[in-house]
């Protein structure tokens, strides 16, 4: 066989042509210098070529040899796929951040992240796009450069409505909160668009000229070096964006705590005000030495308060102005000065002024979040609905107003209202705590009222308690032990004006009232039922028997509020004091407060806080519509049904029916059944004790 025939059948299944000319030239080169040997050696040349083609074995074999070594059987459907994925998913990425992302101040770091992972992408596509050498990788390569551009623009173009500039584009980052918003967007978006679309530029331009050369037979060893240089920087540079990218999505977390921390210090600034000022000359003197920077409010050149913006929280302190001395009275206002003043030489702390101010704490600037309060950027400053549980469950089951105001300090409010008392010693600060869950339009908000009582009203508080001690041990004592253990002193002449006021309605009354009858009302048994001690203006208390019970009534000169107390039959050790609704307090065997439990265990001091849940965990609360007259339940999810359709299952789950899907086993009896048999009781009228487990009806209306 000839050496061209050899050669053309070694190289037949060869597809490339520019690898079967290459491997041609090199099998040439090969037979003919062992031909040429062959010659030397003494054969001829007939012979040396015949003997050259046999050394090299069978063209058959060689043939299926050389075709699985320089055949390309590259198949681009996969590198295609990946570059449409790649696409898809730089849009996904963009409409998730539109979504959910963009117009958050807090969530700059997480936008960044997602350019530092596309551009990485982009890094890890050109390092195998080098690795391959081909044009068509290097085209799509390019097509996946130009998609990161683009994604760049308009990601950072975002970030610039935000940061306005590189400088305010820091300061957000780091979590200072002095950044504000400038109208010279492409102070951001240009230059760090344009640093991308040079790496893209060079990336390609690179890949592409070295795949054109090798492709061509043209690359030098320069070319083959400079390819691998780059093809590493490009492996290292994906690295290193990576993790930029989980640092910046770390720093998203951060900026979540620093606004935490921030909000909550904003929050006890409002305590502190609160706690060292009374009045408007100490508000002036403490705003002068404070570093926070408050603000005048101004009405007609008169300072009416101040306000104070931190970039996450925003205090309003408004001055309570004293009464116009100008202003005309008219008649009835001058007759009820003379009578306030009457009243006021028997209680002269009732009437006075008890706060010189008040201060209103919120959330500032929820527009420079993605959909305000309820932002990832405020996640962890938001109220959960079980930390609104356990608050619920603290106030129900801890009743004293200085111990709940101390606990409810531990949980962030979405706004907090506080009136200071401006005399510590004598009046109570008021705290109005407003938490929210849900989110959107399914959010609604809670109020807890508390106070934190003066030092006169614990005095009196703690005075009230030894009374209702030793009275309750002691029902029977007479005035002198009530006296020598107590340390107050009977008030005889308030007895006198008390009997003296039912001899004026006796006197008044249809019929004749016999001496019997009077000298019954005088007598020392009667005289006694009207008792009353006196500690000084600040507390006094009647003490009194009606039928079987003996009562104590609470009262006092000065602003304290009117408080009474019924004192129990002394076996019932265990009771508790509720009101009874006019002002005075019975104490009975069961829970004064009326305390319900939810589904998990939680205490509610009003049965209508208790919540609801259905089988897939969706919380529902009640609410009552005046307009309507009419009773709901309402999901965290918006789900709205008339409450008369709620019916808890024999798992405590939340479930609802129409009117005629369920049937009452009697008209007496509490258990609704439906056509399997199940039973269901009215979601309004179901209880739970403190382990969770429903209480029958009889049970319900006893406990």
């Amino acid at each position: 066989m000839k050496i061209n025939d050899y050669i053309k059948s070694a190289v037949s299944k060869i597809f490339n042509q520019n690898e079967k000319h290459k491997v041609e030239a090199e099998l040439a080169d090969h037979m003919l210098i062992q031909k040429t040997f062959n010659e030397e050696i003494g054969y001829d040349e007939q012979t040396a070529e015949e003997m050259a083609v046999e050394v090299m074995g069978d063209s058959s074999d060689i043939s299926d040899q050389l075709a699985s070594l320089h055949n390309d059987y590259y198949n681009p459907t996969w590198d295609i796929i990946l570059t449409v994925l790649w696409i898809s998913l730089l849009g996904v990425g963009y409409f998730i951040l539109k979504q959910y992302i963009f117009d958050d101040i807090g969530t700059v770091s997480i936008n960044l992240a997602s350019i530092f992972t596309a551009i990485s992408i982009f890094f890890i596509s050109s390092f195998a796009a080098m690795q391959k050498s081909r044009i068509i990788n290097c085209f799509l390569n390019t097509v996946g450069g130009i998609g990161t551009i683009l994604f760049t623009y308009f990601v950072i173009n975002n970030i610039s409505k935000i940061a306005g500039n590189i400088g305010n584009l820091f300061r957000i980052i780091t979590g200072s909160y002095t950044a504000t918003i400038s109208d010279a967007k492409s102070i951001v978006t240009i230059p760090i668009t344009l640093i991308v679309a040079i790496i893209v530029l060079l990336t390609t331009i690179i890949s592409s000229s070295y795949c054109i050369k090798k492709q061509n037979l043209n690359n030098t060893l320069s070319d083959n070096h400079l390819n691998n240089t780059v093809s590493k920087i490009n492996l290292i540079m994906t690295v290193v964006f990576v993790i930029i990218a989980i640092l910046c999505s770390t720093r998203f977390f951060v900026f979540q705590n620093n606004i935490k921390e921030k909000y909550s210090d904003d929050v006890s600034l409002a305590f502190d005000i609160a706690k060292n000022c009374e009045t408007v000359n100490d508000i002036n003197e403490y705003i002068k030495n404070s570093s926070a920077d408050f603000t005048e409010i101004k009405n007609k050149n008169q300072i009416i308060g101040y306000s104070y913006n931190s970039q996450i929280a925003n205090i309003i302190i408004n001055f309570n102005p004293d009464d116009d001395k100008n202003k005309k009275e008219t008649a009835t206002e001058r007759l009820a000065k003379i009578f306030a003043n009457t009243i006021l030489k028997r209680y002269p702390e009732s009437y006075e002024k008890q706060n010189d101010y008040s201060i209103n704490l919120s959330i500032s600037n929820l527009s420079q979040y993605k959909n305000g309060y309820d932002s990832l950027s405020l996640y962890k400053i938001k109220t959960t609905p079980n930390q609104l549980d356990d608050i619920y469950n603290f106030i129900a089951l801890n009743k004293d107003n200085n111990t709940q105001a101390e606990f409810l300090k531990e949980y962030l409010p979405a706004n907090l209202y506080i009136i200071p008392s401006n005399n510590q010693y004598k009046h109570d600060t008021q705290f109005t705590y407003t938490y929210t869950i849900g989110s959107g339009a399914n959010a609604y908000n809670t109020d807890f009222i508390v106070y934190e009582y003066s030092e006169k009203r614990k005095n009196i508080e703690t005075l009230k308690e030894k009374v209702i001690n030793y009275l309750t041990e002691n029902p029977d004592a007479d005035n002198n032990q009530i006296e020598q253990n107590l340390g107050c002193t009977l008030d005889k002449k308030q007895i006198d004006d008390i009997v003296s006021a039912i001899d004026i309605l006796l006197s008044y009354a249809e019929y004749d009232i016999s001496n019997e009858i009077y000298e019954q009302i005088h007598s020392d048994e009667r005289y006694k039922q009207f008792r009353i001690f006196k500690f000084s203006d600040d507390l006094l208390f009647m003490y009194t028997k009606l039928e079987e019970e003996n009562i104590i009534l609470f009262d006092s000169y000065t602003n304290i509020t009117f408080l009474g107390i019924s004192s129990p039959n002394q076996e019932e050790e265990d009771g508790y004091y509720q009101s009874s609704g006019n002002g005075m307090w019975r104490k009975i065997a069961h829970n004064p407060y009326k305390i319900h439990y939810s589904k998990n265990g939680i205490a509610y001091d009003d049965y209508e806080n208790i919540p609801y849940y259905t089988k897939n965990g969706i919380r529902f609360r009640y609410e009552f519509d005046e307009e309507k007259s009419l009773h709901y339940l309402i999901g965290l999810n918006g789900e709205k049904y008339e409450a008369n359709h709620g019916y808890i299952d024999k798992d405590g789950y939340l479930c609802f029916f129409t009117n005629n899907e369920l049937k009452k086993n009697s008209p007496s009896e509490y258990y609704y059944h439906d056509q399997k048999g199940n039973i269901y009781t009215k979601a309004l009228e179901t209880s739970w004790d403190k382990d969770g487990n429903i209480l029958d009806f009889e049970e319900y209306n006893n406990y």
